[in-house]
């Protein structure tokens, strides 16, 4: 998706990812911890990371305790966290700063374990 000057492309892409999401998982009320699992492999086998992250967090509500299922949402976040940071560096490249800081804060929050999140604020 391409950002425009404004940010409405963007604000649009959240707003339609948003209710992808909830549709799916408005859909998936019924399922166990395993068909939440499934829905979130497809949706990172498609590229859809939030979409992932939702699905895997409704699965970990069932299993807490489950090390694959928190290592899976690990790595979804990870993959959010990093499309952030990049539309992030993106939005300073054009002289955005409130889309830019909005999107590296929200990187930061998603993965704590990257320096560069924290460094592109500085």
């Amino acid at each position: 998706m391409r950002v425009k000057k404004g940010g409405r492309a963007v604000k649009f892409g959240r707003m339609f990812s948003s209710l992808v999401v909830s549709v799916l998982l408005a859909g998936c009320a019924l399922f166990g911890p395993g068909e939440h699992v499934a829905l979130g492999d497809r949706l990172m086998q498609e590229g859809n990371w939030e979409g992932a992250v939702a699905a895997y967090q409704r699965a970990l509500r069932e299993e807490p305790f489950n090390s694959a299922l928190q290592a899976k949402v690990s790595a979804a976040k990870g993959r959010v966290a990093a499309v952030h940071y990049e539309r992030g560096r993106a939005a300073a490249r054009e002289r955005n700063l409130p889309q830019a800081i909005e999107s590296l804060k929200r990187a930061m929050s998603l993965d704590l374990t990257r320096p560069e999140y924290q460094a592109a604020l500085a």
